[in-house]
């Protein structure tokens, strides 16, 4: 049975040493031989068929240790991830240390984060009440009302060229102008109904927000440092695509807004840092509570996010990064709905 030692490095990531003894090491030793010989070619023999002793000179050590290492490594590190139930952020750094006896190695690997959840389920109580009493008193005042109007009257105007009329008072005919409306009282009272449900949308996507800052804040989670420069980086690359069709080039962009790279890619990883958390206790709540996107609504995110794509584009659509964006997508949406219905 190998030997293992699992060091926390702190920084999301683990160094595990594992040491196998001589005679663990000596199936794959022997397996990596094998291999090797069967490809040794001794003139009156077929290949692989030539006695042992006559083979050996021809076999080259260095390479038989190389694939009995790299065949040791892959079971014994499979064991171990299996056996942890971890699931790596990335392929693992292995390192192999001097060991004359048998095989000894450092790998240096990246769990996928272990969220402990705190009291997400009473924040979210609390975030609703709350909303439900502001919703409750939510008003559009008279001056708020005008200016609405005054912003119709003035895009109206905005189409007429040349049109230098003195605004006057708002008359019925006029009112009937901008819709199925008979007097100015039916217009403002569709424009008073409009703005109440868009401070209701507005607030209800603040209480979301706070019941995951609620959320996050309760949980206990380490983002691994290889997670957040990654997803910086990527931050940095579709900035600088997006940038590619504008008039502003990368490096003046990042001088006019961020003065210099590092303090760039300190912005890009706190940023990261925030979204991979936020996506982290999502997934955890998701897992908790058995919110589960179905094939259907998965596939109805995906159609819709093609049916934004041109037809010369929808061949380079990757369908499995599309897929896993689209069952992201519709599993955050379903927990917050869950969450907003404690």
């Amino acid at each position: 049975m190998a030997e293992e030692k699992i060091e926390d490095k702190g920084d999301g990531s683990l160094a595990i040493e594992i040491k196998l003894q001589r005679e663990e090491f000596k199936e794959y030793w022997e397996a990596a031989e094998a291999a090797e010989a069967s490809q040794v070619e001794i003139r009156g023999f077929r290949r692989g068929q030539a006695p042992a002793e006559m083979v050996n000179p021809y076999l080259n050590k260095e390479k038989i240790f190389n694939a009995a290492a790299e065949m040791a490594i892959k079971k014994t590190l499979k064991n171990i991830v299996s056996e942890k139930e971890w699931t790596l952020v990335a392929p693992p750094q292995v390192t192999i240390k001097e060991d004359n006896e048998g095989l000894t190695y450092e790998a240096r690997v990246v769990p996928f984060p272990e969220v402990k959840l705190g009291e997400y389920k009473a924040a979210a109580k609390q975030a609703n009440q709350e909303l439900g009493e502001k919703l409750k008193n939510i008003k559009v005042t008279e001056e708020e009302v005008e200016q609405a109007i005054g912003w119709l009257r003035a895009s109206r105007e905005k189409k007429r060229e040349g049109d230098k009329e003195k605004k006057t008072e708002l008359t019925d005919e006029e009112a009937k102008s901008f819709g199925n409306f008979k007097s100015v009282a039916e217009l403002k009272d569709s424009i008073r109904e409009g703005l109440v449900a868009e401070k209701k949308v507005r607030e209800a996507d603040k209480n979301r927000a706070r019941i995951l800052e609620e959320a996050i804040r309760g949980a206990r989670l380490t983002v691994p440092a290889m997670m957040t420069e990654r997803a910086a980086e990527n931050m940095k690359e579709e900035l600088k695509q997006s940038l590619n069709e504008g008039n502003i080039t990368f490096d003046e962009y990042v001088k006019k807004y961020y003065e210099s790279g590092e303090k760039l890619s300190e912005a890009s990883e706190q940023q990261a840092e925030k979204e991979i958390r936020a996506h982290l206790v999502l997934d955890a709540i998701a897992k908790e509570e058995k919110v589960i996107p179905t094939q259907e609504e998965t596939q109805e995110e995906m159609n819709r996010h093609l049916a934004a794509v041109s037809e010369s584009k929808k061949r380079e659509v990757n369908l499995q990064q599309l897929y896993d964006f689209g069952y992201g997508k519709v599993k955050n949406e379903k927990v917050f709905r869950w969450l907003e219905k404690i």
